[in-house]
């Protein structure tokens, strides 16, 4: 199955829906999802190719791959881990920066090798969470970074920047331990981070094209895809990444 992007608000499919494991998968929310078939459908793979105009960028057409329904037993017990999850965001000190450089190394580690490969990985780690730059966020940039903790241990990080001339807040990193993922613990992380600024009107952020699974947890919590953006990171290294935005209700 493949289903092409034509614009950021619907995505139109482009092949019957009994050529897929879903059935009814043309909606007509944000997404191009019945309620009920977003429900079944949220775990997808991207690609795209260099032909068309999507996102009023020219000559870039993305693609849904194929869709990979989510188990009834998977949901019932994320659902039942959900309400028993109780994190907290706890704001971390300037001499606390290494232990958020120990839990990138982790986290990295864990899951984004097989995305960018491990010599870019290796790279980004020391650009991004040496010392040097991690202060250089914290003092100049404007970073506030918080421990996600969970029954009192620390399992994540996340970092933001609020710009309240445009009330928007960029979430600049967001990572939790692997062992920590799908239990429904990012989604009430992320109403943490709401909650920080309940008179904001919108979140940005930006996410690597090929984190699927990051791509499908943003799309569940109400984000859409704004823009396409590469980033020279230097030595050759590029960040290919979606520009994901949501808008407060």
């Amino acid at each position: 199955m493949q289903v092409v992007v034509e614009n950021v608000a619907l995505f139109k499919i482009n092949t019957a829906a009994n050529d897929t494991n879903c059935t009814n998968v043309s909606g007509n929310d944000s997404h191009g999802f019945s309620s009920t078939n977003k429900r079944e459908c949220f775990k997808l793979h991207w690609d795209y190719i260099l032909e068309g105009n999507a996102f009023g960028i020219q000559k870039k057409t993305f693609i849904w791959r194929y869709f990979v329904p989510l188990a009834a037993k998977e949901r019932r017990n994320n659902t039942y881990i959900r309400k028993t999850m109780n994190p907290v965001l706890i704001i971390a000190k300037q001499d606390e920066l290494d232990q958020i450089a120990r839990l990138a190394e982790i986290t990295w580690n864990d899951h984004y090798p097989a995305i960018v490969g491990q010599k870019q990985v290796d790279y980004m780690l020391a650009k991004i969470y040496s010392e040097k730059a991690l202060l250089e966020q914290y003092e100049k940039k404007g970073h506030v970074f918080y421990f996600v903790e969970l029954d009192g241990r620390r399992v994540g990080f996340i970092a933001v920047t609020h710009l309240p001339e445009i009330n928007e807040v960029f979430i600049h990193k967001f990572y939790l331990l692997q062992q920590k993922q799908k239990q429904g613990l990012g989604t009430e992380v992320f109403n943490l981070i709401c909650g920080l600024y309940p008179s904001n009107t919108s979140y940005k952020l930006t996410v690597n094209r090929q984190n699927y699974k990051s791509i499908n947890f943003y799309f569940k919590n109400g984000f859409i895809i704004e823009s396409v953006a590469d980033f020279d990171i230097g030595d050759g290294y590029f960040m290919n990444d979606f520009v994901m935005v949501k808008k407060a209700v």
